[in-house]
């Protein structure tokens, strides 16, 4: 028998959206927004789900050799939808007084990837002088992740923009633009067996595709003139500007199995983790105004640029066995790597004021997402054979994403009150790379070959230059709170561990750490940096 799966279909693109207004709005209710502005791609859809299954029996075709076969094709999951840019020039006032309600919301969403379909594959042979049993599975790719379009925010340099919330988890504004994710690839199972013959062969084999990639995040423009905004209630911060990148789809489950046979084989090939999208540049101007936040954490400004993780791999698995003598054999592919993030540059002429614990007054990112991961077991502890043989070669985890670099411009007022509240944080951290797991049967077993070529786990990404120059007044007063706290990190080195019982082996190595970037700081001689608490530090600068 032969089955073949359809493919979903692709997502529909989300449109431009552009507003210029002097706007009035108010809002009363929880969850009800002043202002939404949205672009978002359709998701990809779904691939066929696909089951062949066969048996052959001599007595049925009056035959010495009974022959069963079966084959299974999964449909591909569809690609998601791009979203387009959405652009708004404003002026006027907006109040939110419930939670979860944001003043200004402006959004490009990228469509996800859809996953592809699930695929099944049995077949039998018995009652022959021959019986041959022999499945093929093969999956299908997931979907791509969407690109999102680009934010533009500007206001009028005439008239000024307010923002009012008194809600928890209600920002003032809120603009990001995100990338879709990868769709997941097929899960595969694959079975075969042969029995009650005086010869019997059993084999299976089962293949996924890659699983599909995050979209990119695109640039977010900020241009702020006259510019007045304030929030009162918890997690509520004044700006948050984010670019993000959509993390990689994990690729589909495989295994293969043997039933009863004289002699059985069972190999799986795993699919690749996709790779996690970009994160966009972000590029922020603020003229002269004034952000005020007075809850806990919530930050008056908040900037992030933040690469996708990378998808895992395949769990790849042979199963258990009933066979006299049996082969099992995996072969691990490669976890998606994290994606990168870009540069965020910053010129701040506003004044910045938070009075909570944990609120800081200017936070910049930029972040590489972290590699993905990749499992294999081999022959699960219910292995019944006389001989077991381990084939095994390791797969990759991916490497973690670079941080992009930052730049800070400071020319006006930072005040922060609270505790654990820096003026202004900056970081540039690569993503940590990822890990490598094996698994293999019990040690115990009568005999026993196991034969490891190792993976290699994900190195770490690198942490790019952070460049801050400040010509205003720093100002935290609060205990545990620094006038200046910036550091580049490079992302950890990826782990491996396994369990195999190793007769013969040519070893696995870890991931290296990324490595930190430069770190420049210019207070200029008029500017003033003051901080009051206790363990509070004027300037803070690692690079590790």
């Amino acid at each position: 028998t032969f089955a073949l799966g359809g493919s979903g279909g692709d997502g529909g693109a989300g449109g431009k959206v552009l507003l210029n207004s002097e706007i009035q709005a108010t809002s009363l209710g929880d969850a009800s927004h002043g202002l939404l502005l949205q672009s978002i791609g359709g998701g990809g859809g779904q691939g066929g789900v696909v089951t062949s299954n066969v048996s052959a029996k001599s007595l049925s075709a009056e035959s010495d050799i009974s022959l069963g076969m079966s084959a299974a094709v999964g449909g591909k999951g569809g690609t998601g939808a791009n979203a387009d840019s959405v652009t708004a020039d404003l002026s006027g006032s907006v109040n939110t007084y419930g939670n979860h309600s944001s003043g200004l919301t402006v959004q490009s969403i990228g469509g996800g990837g859809g996953s592809a379909g699930r695929v099944i594959s049995s077949s039998q042979a018995s009652e022959s002088e021959l019986s041959l049993g022999l499945s093929v599975a093969l999956g299908a790719q997931g979907g791509e992740g969407a690109d999102a379009g680009q934010i533009v925010l500007t206001t009028s340099a005439i008239e000024p923009l307010k923002v009012r919330t008194e809600g928890a988890i209600s920002p003032a504004i809120l603009l990001q633009s995100i990338g879709g994710g990868g769709g997941q690839s097929s899960v595969v199972n694959s079975v075969a067996s042969a029995t009650d013959s005086d010869y019997s062969l059993g084999a299976g084999f089962s293949k996924t595709g890659s699983s599909g990639g995050g979209g990119d995040g695109a640039s977010v423009v900020v241009d702020l003139k006259q510019l007045d905004l304030q929030t009162s209630g918890p997690v509520s911060a004044g700006l948050i500007a984010q670019s993000i990148g959509g993390g990689g789809g994990s690729a589909g489950a495989v295994s293969s199995s043997l039933g009863k046979a004289e002699i059985g084989f069972a190999a799986s090939l795993g699919g690749q983790g996709g790779s996690g999208g970009d994160g966009g540049r972000i590029k922020i101007n603020t003229d002269p105004g004034k952000i005020m936040t007075s809850g806990a954490a919530s930050n008056a400004v908040l900037v992030q640029s933040i690469g996708g993780g990378g998808g895992q791999a395949s769990r790849v698995k042979t199963g258990r066995s009933a066979a006299d003598t049996t082969i099992t054999g995996a072969l691990g592919a490669s976890g998606g790597g994290g994606g990168k993030g870009q540069l965020v540059s910053i010129e701040n002429q506003t004044s910045l004021l938070t009075s909570g614990n944990n609120s800081v007054g200017l936070l910049a990112q930029s972040i590489g997402g972290g590699g993905g991961s990749s499992n294999m077991s081999l022959a699960k502890d219910r292995s019944y054979g006389s001989f077991q043989g381990h084939i095994q070669v390791g797969g990759t985890a991916g490497a973690g994403g670079d941080g992009g670099p930052v730049t800070l411009d400071n020319y006006s007022t930072v005040t922060t009150s609270g505790e654990q509240s820096h003026s202004i944080f900056v970081q540039s951290i690569g993503g940590g790379g990822g890990r490598v797991a094996f698994q293999a049967g019990r040690p115990e077993t009568e005999s026993q070959m196991s034969l490891n070529f190792g993976g290699t786990a994900g190195s770490g990404g690198d942490g790019k230059a952070i460049d801050i120059y400040n010509s205003g007044r720093i100002i935290a007063t609060g205990n545990s709170s620094y006038g200046i706290y910036s550091q580049s990190l490079g992302g950890g080195g990826g782990s491996l561990s396994s369990t195999a019982p190793v007769s013969i082996s040519l070893g696995a190595r870890g991931g290296d750490g990324g490595d930190g970037g430069a770190i420049a700081i210019t207070n200029s001689k008029d500017a003033s940096i003051t901080t009051a608490g206790e363990n509070g530090v004027g300037i803070f600068a690692l690079s590790l």
